[in-house]
C-alpha cells in the first residue's frame, strides 16, 4: 500500500432498528464467536490512517455497546473523566438518531479529522483489500463509493407493477459502503437534507444534491450488508470457508 499523508474518521451508524430481520439485533449475531458489530468495527482497528472509530448506537444501550467494546478491545476504550466508557484511544460510543442519516449526521458533528467514512454496521465483511484501495483512491476525489456491476436485467415498473422499461444495465451500480468523503462536503450535504427535509438511501445521495461529482470504485461480492433473514445463509456460508 502506498504511503497515505491523510486520516480519517469512521462513522459506522447502528442504531436501526432491524426491522427487516423481524427486530432481532442483527449486529449482535455472531460469527465464528463474535458479534456482527466486533466484525465490522475490527476491519477499521488496526489501520494508521483510521484515527477514531465512531460507533453510533439507539438511545439508552450507550453504556451496553461500551461493555461490549471493551470486551472484545480492551485496549481501545477507557473511562473518561465523568466515568462513563465510550471515549477511548481510537472508538468513541455516541447515542444515535432516529433514523440512519439522522445518526450519521450526530456522527459527523463528532469527527476530529478532515475526511469521513461512513460504513454500516451490519456490513462485517470488508476486506483490507478494498479499504486501502478507498484509502489509496480517495485524494483528490470529494466523494469515493465502492459499487458492483448489475449482472441481472432490471425492469422500471409502474405503482401497479407492470413494466414501463428496461434500462440499459451497464449504466447501473450496486453501492456497498464504506464510502468516503471530506468532512466540510458531507456535514455541508447533511446541513441542505435537513434544511429541504430530504431522506436519502445513502450519503452519496446527499452530497450529489450539492452538484458533486462522486467517483467510483470497484467493490466486493463478499462485502455484503445483512439485512434479511436470507442473509444469513450467506453468512453461514462463509464462516464455513
Amino acid at each position: 500500500m502506498d504511503k497515505i499523508s491523510e486520516f480519517f474518521s469512521v462513522v459506522i451508524p447502528s442504531a436501526g432498528g432491524s426491522v427487516r430481520m423481524g427486530g432481532s439485533n442483527k449486529l449482535l449475531l455472531e460469527i465464528k464467536g463474535k458479534p456482527v458489530i466486533i466484525h465490522t468495527v475490527s476491519a477499521f482497528i488496526n489501520n494508521d490512517n483510521i484515527k477514531e472509530i465512531i460507533l453510533v448506537v439507539p438511545h439508552g444501550q450507550e453504556e451496553f455497546y461500551s461493555d461490549l467494546i471493551d470486551r472484545f478491545f480492551p485496549d481501545r476504550v477507557k473511562e473518561n473523566n465523568e466515568n462513563k466508557r465510550g471515549l477511548g484511544e481510537k472508538i468513541r460510543i455516541i447515542t444515535g438518531g432516529r433514523n440512519r442519516q439522522e445518526s450519521v449526521f450526530n456522527g459527523i458533528k463528532e469527527a476530529g479529522y478532515p475526511h469521513i467514512l461512513v460504513h454500516d454496521g451490519a456490513r462485517p465483511f470488508l476486506s483490507q483489500d478494498l479499504l486501502n484501495r478507498m484509502l489509496e483512491e480517495f485524494n483528490p476525489h470529494e466523494g469515493l463509493i465502492p459499487v458492483i456491476p448489475l449482472s441481472d436485467t432490471i425492469k422500471r415498473v409502474d405503482e401497479k407493477g407492470f413494466v414501463i422499461e428496461t434500462p440499459v444495465r451497464e449504466e447501473f451500480r450496486r453501492v456497498q459502503t464504506p464510502q468516503i468523503f471530506s468532512k466540510t462536503t458531507l456535514l455541508q450535504a447533511h446541513e441542505k437534507a435537513i434544511e429541504d427535509n430530504f431522506i436519502g438511501t445513502d450519503d452519496a445521495s446527499l452530497v450529489e444534491r450539492l452538484g458533486i461529482r462522486v467517483k467510483t470504485v470497484l467493490g466486493e461480492e463478499p462485502n455484503i450488508k445483512i439485512t434479511t433473514p436470507a442473509d444469513l445463509l450467506l453468512v453461514d456460508l462463509m464462516k464455513a470457508k
